[in-house]
């Protein structure tokens, strides 16, 4: 089983501040906070930890999120259960599971000039793109099944290529291990992609 949290940032910006958001979370993560740019973003670093701390809560799991560690492609992990965090426009959602590993992937389908992107599709699926009805919304089933695939496994977007994936498929097979891909349902303009380890049932929460 797989939970998946969200909560529309704007929402949460409206009833709380930067500072007062941060004193919910250890002092340790105050100063990644502050590197954003943007409060947009400082936000949705926030909203991503306080949604993972809901995530442990619910499965009993001890609150270690400060022992949150970086392997060696740069992916976060628990020693106690597998979780991922994504956030595009106004959402964040986290995915987390005692048994089975995940990547998530969320995206706000703005309007973009695809002839950018495609270096980063296989030549059938940028056929596929362009041949489908909605090419825009095609773009964007391919790209958050592409960034949920390497954030489970830990890799780079430009390693896709290199991979014998066809990510239009709902399964596949690297290094002798099973992967499955669900498509996410979180409302209108939205995109979203779950990639597991074994099938997996989903509980949605919003918060």
């Amino acid at each position: 089983m797989v939970a998946i949290y969200q909560v529309n940032l704007n929402s949460f910006k409206s009833e709380n501040s930067l500072e007062k958001s941060l004193k919910q979370v250890p002092s340790s993560m105050h100063e990644r906070a502050r590197r954003y740019q943007s409060d947009q973003d400082a936000f949705a670093f926030v909203l991503g930890r306080l949604l993972l701390q809901s995530g442990l809560k619910d499965l009993d799991l001890e609150n270690g999120w400060e022992q949150i560690k970086i392997d060696v492609n740069g992916k976060p992990y628990l020693e106690n259960c597998f979780f991922n965090i994504s956030h595009s426009e106004d959402l964040v959602v986290c995915g987390i599971s005692k048994t089975i590993e995940l990547g998530i992937d969320v995206e706000y389908m703005n309007e973009v000039d695809l002839s950018l992107f495609e270096d980063w599709f296989t030549k059938r699926e940028w056929e596929m793109i362009h041949q489908a009805n909605q090419p825009l919304l095609k773009f964007y089933d391919f790209w958050t099944r592409k960034e949920s695939i390497i954030k489970a496994l830990g890799l780079k977007l430009s390693d896709l290529n290199r991979l014998p994936i066809e990510v239009f498929e709902d399964a596949f097979v690297l290094d002798n291990q099973q992967w499955y891909l669900q498509e996410l349902d979180f409302g209108k303009n939205y995109k979203g992609c779950l990639c597991t380890s074994l099938r997996a049932g989903i509980i949605l929460n919003k918060l």
